[in-house]
Order: structure tokens, then sequence, then C-alpha cells
């Protein structure tokens, strides 16, 4: 009885999403985060010239902080596909959330280059996880025949909040704002609501998207631990397969009588 004001609140919060935007709330909020996470990954682009500026770095230094970012992102995402075996990818999405979020408002906060190199890596960790879980949490969401409406719109939302986000931060990426008697400069402005918009996703993940059933944490799916020497026999069972048959048994296959 204490927990029904919560859930009465929560069923009211989605069912006013679905009637505005005529999506359901956890294809809604996937989008959300998809969109959001394109935003993030223009930020670096669109505020060279301010960064180049404010942090007297010159260009290759710069594009450290894009390698830093690359860099990170690809390592990253085999540890994310270990860890959806342990964990709900509800959970791993809000922590990719949480850990992008935070290290968006650290770049927001900085102005070292070799903080923001640091930074810039942590937050390649966090958005490259971003978008395979919130795909995969899509699929199961959306029924078969939809799905293919449900990822245009998603890739549709992502290009315009991209777009809009290289628009608007070269827009101000070089003026400057009173804030609280602080000058802040405009690059740090557009990080810092961008990492605002990614926390306030992961508590929007945490509370209103449905747990799924798979993903057990501290198992695989039947039960036992994930082993590497089982992954890796599979995997030679598989680079057996022959991609094509031979040519002799395709042509007396294929041959009319």
């Amino acid at each position: 009885m204490q927990h029904q004001p919560k859930d009465v609140d929560k069923k009211c919060c989605k069912n006013t999403l679905s009637s505005l935007t005529g999506l359901s709330s956890a294809e809604l909020i996937l989008i959300l985060c998809c969109a959001v996470d394109a935003s993030d990954k223009r930020l670096l682009p669109a505020t060279f010239r301010a960064l180049q500026t404010d942090l007297s770095a010159t260009p290759s230094v710069l594009g450290r902080l894009s390698l830093f970012q690359s860099m990170a992102h690809s390592l990253a995402l085999p540890v994310w596909g270990y860890l959806t075996a342990y964990y709900t990818p509800r959970d791993l999405l809000v922590a990719g959330c949480l850990i992008w979020g935070v290290a968006t408002a650290g770049l927001a906060l900085t102005y070292n280059i070799h903080t923001h190199c640091i930074l810039r890596a942590i937050n390649g960790v966090g958005l490259c996880g971003v978008l395979p879980i919130s795909q995969a949490m899509l699929i199961e969401i959306v029924p078969e025949d939809q799905r293919g409406m449900a990822f245009g719109r998603l890739q549709a939302f992502s290009t315009l909040a991209a777009m809009v986000t290289n628009w608007y931060a070269v827009s101000i990426q070089r003026k400057t704002f009173a804030v609280v008697g602080l000058q802040v400069h405009g690059w740090q402005v557009v990080h810092m609501q961008v990492a605002v918009a990614s926390l306030m996703l992961a508590a929007l993940v945490r509370h209103y998207m449905p747990a799924p059933e798979g993903g057990r944490r501290g198992s695989t799916a039947n039960g036992q631990g994930f082993s590497f020497s089982e992954a890796a026999a599979t995997l030679g069972k598989i680079l057996r397969i022959p991609s094509f048959a031979p040519r002799d048994q395709f042509t007396s296959q294929s041959s009319f009588v």
C-alpha cells in the first residue's frame, strides 16, 4: 500500500507520454537516449574553434581528444558485451548514461587539456554502450512487424538531434554568458546541457523502463558463468563452416534433368 502512489504516478506519466507522442514510453525513452547520444558525439567537432582558443591547444592536440575518445570507444565495446551476461540491459543503459553524463559535465568545468583527454576517454567508454544496448532493448519491446518503422524513427530523431546540436554548438561556442556572477563560455554551456540531459535520461530509464527477463545478474541465460573456452570453441565451430559449397557439388545440385 505504501508504494501504490508511486506506481500510480509512473502509470500516469507513461500514459501522458504515450498520448502526446503516439509512442510507448519505453520506445520514446530509448529514442531519446540515442538522440542525446548522437548529440554528444557532435560536441567535440562543433566546438573545436572555441576549445583551441580557451585551452590554448593546437589542432593536433585537439585531434588527440578525438583519438582518445575513439580508442576508448573501440576498446570498451567488448567489455559492454561481456557485462550483458551478468547485468540486465536496463542497468547497463543507466550506467552508460551516468558515465557519459558525468564525463561531459567534467569537460564543461575544466580548462586543462590533459584532464580533457582523460574525460574524453571516459566519455567514449560510456557512449559506446548506449546505442547497441538501446537498439537491443528496442527489438525486445517492439513487435516484429513494426521494427522497421521503429528503427526509422530512431535514426530520424538521432540525425535531427545531431544536426540541431551541431548548429547550436557552433552558434554559441565563442560567446560568453553571465551565470551567478561568473563568465561562462558557450562551449561550456552546451556541454553542461547535454550532461544534464544524459543524467535525466538515466533517471527515466531506471524508473520507467521495464526490466527484461533475460540477462540475470551474476549468471548467463543458462545459469552458468561466462566461459571464454566455451566461447572460443563456439567461434571455432563457426569459422570451420565453409562459406560456399564446392563447385562440383553446386553444379550437380543446380543442374536440370
